[in-house]
Order: structure tokens, then sequence, then C-alpha cells
């Protein structure tokens, strides 16, 4: 982390915009060709002397070692290592849980950005909440960075990519499509103007054809302040966690009533 202060400050001093981004395996695995090449081992002196070169200076964090694998692949530069959100979650009793590693990925974060002093941050809105946390901090804490938030990528079939996807095994992965096609059955309701309890019931209802998802949470909540909401009047998230085997997935599509999703 040390050695990351002294290298945003030359880049600046240069005219450059440093840059942050998020955990985005699957962002970087739709960018395709990248991903094939492997990049060289980058240590300090090289740094060092890219730096004496003049030459631009590429920076992100990575949030477990599967990400810090990918993003090695790419050709980075410098990689900063941390825990993962979604890791530090696991088998802990979960909503308390989740509070508590909010707290936590809100101070790494706030940490990261105080480091690298980004002009622009990139948070993918896969993770709803976290990106919600954040751009709360960035505005409380007057932290000079934007948040820009990533869309999701997803499969084919739908699945938000995700590195934990590999961890699916054959009949899990045909079932991991259930918790993207459960949100737009809910959304069809609320464009409709149906009430809370009738859109959430048919997205619950679409995930139980499916007995061997255990449904975390399934909410629909207000996106900016992520609280569950009791009547629709604007813009409310649908978002959803499920378990499939030992594989935790996430997922939330954003919607309006009379209108259906927003895209």
């Amino acid at each position: 982390m040390r050695a990351l202060a002294p290298l945003v400050r030359t880049t600046r001093r240069k005219g450059l915009t440093p840059g942050a981004a998020e955990r985005m395996a699957a962002l970087l695995r739709g960018n395709g060709s990248r991903m094939d090449k492997r990049a060289k081992q980058v240590r300090i002196p090289d740094l060092a002397d890219l730096k004496k070169r003049g030459q631009k200076i590429t920076m992100l964090t990575a949030y477990d070692a599967t990400m810090a694998r990918l993003l090695d692949r790419t050709g980075i530069d410098a990689l900063l290592v941390g825990d993962s959100l979604g890791m530090a979650a696991v088998r802990e009793a979960l909503r308390q849980a989740w509070a508590r590693c909010t707290r936590r990925m809100g101070s790494m974060v706030c940490k990261l950005l105080n480091i690298v002093q980004p002009d622009r941050a990139y948070f993918g809105e896969k993770d709803a909440q976290q990106l919600a946390v954040v751009r709360k901090m960035v505005v409380d804490l007057n932290i000079p960075a934007v948040i820009v938030p990533v869309a999701t990528v997803r499969e084919p079939d739908g699945l938000a990519m995700s590195s934990r996807n590999r961890r699916l095994d054959a009949g899990e992965r045909r079932m991991a499509p259930a918790l993207h096609q459960a949100l737009p059955t809910a959304a069809a309701r609320i464009a409709g103007e149906a009430s809370v309890e009738e859109a959430r019931g048919a997205a619950l209802a679409a995930l139980g054809a499916q007995p061997a998802i255990r449904v975390e949470y399934l909410e629909i909540v207000d996106p900016e302040r992520m609280q569950a909401v009791k009547r629709i009047g604007g813009p409310v998230l649908i978002a959803a966690a499920v378990w499939i085997g030992a594989v935790r997935l996430i997922d939330n599509l954003l919607c309006l009533p009379g209108r259906g999703t927003v895209e």
C-alpha cells in the first residue's frame, strides 16, 4: 500500500487520471483476448523504472486470490489484494454478518480510495448493496471521487458472471439461471402495479420450482437506501441472494411501477 502513494502522486503530476476498480472478474472475462495473455511478474523496481521513463502505470484492486489471478493475466502493473466481502460473510449469522461485513467493506474501500485517490472508481451493479454503501460513504466523507456503476455482465442464459460460478457442479449450474429468471417475474407484477407482497410472492414462487435452491433473501427495496419498501411509488430494486449447494449467488433488477424493468 505504501508503494502506491508515490505512484499516484507521480501520475497526477504528469496530468494523468488515476482510477480504481473493484472486483470485476466478469467484466474482464467479457473483454476477451487480453485474458489470454500472461503478463510477466512486475516488481517495485520495475514500477520505479516505468515512472522514470514517464510511462503510464495501471493499478487495480483484487478482493480475493481468484480475482488476483484473473487480473494478473491482463497485464495490470500493480494489484492491491484484500479480503472478499462475500467470503467474509460465509458461515456467519446471515443478516447480522452482512451488516458487519458491510462496515468492514466500507472501511476497506475508504482506505483504498484514500491511498489511490482516484478521480473515478468503478463498482459493479451486481452487488447493489455494496454500491449503495460506497456511494453514501463518498458523499458523507467528502471523498473527491466519482463512483461509476458498471452494468452486470451475464452469461448467455442470464446468470450474472462471477468467479463463484466455477464452483457450481453441472447440475447446480443448470439450476443457477433460475435466480435471474425469477426477478423479471416480480418486475412484471410491479409493472402491473401489484403490491409488494404480490410481486415478492411471485418471484419466490418461481424460485420454489427449484427445491434445491435455498433463498437467503428476496426483497423489494429503495435503490438508494437499500431498505425494504411497503408501497411502490417509484423506482425499486428487486434484490436476491440464494444458495445452490455451497455457493452463494446474488442478483438484482431495477424496475418501475407501470413500466417494468429499467435498462
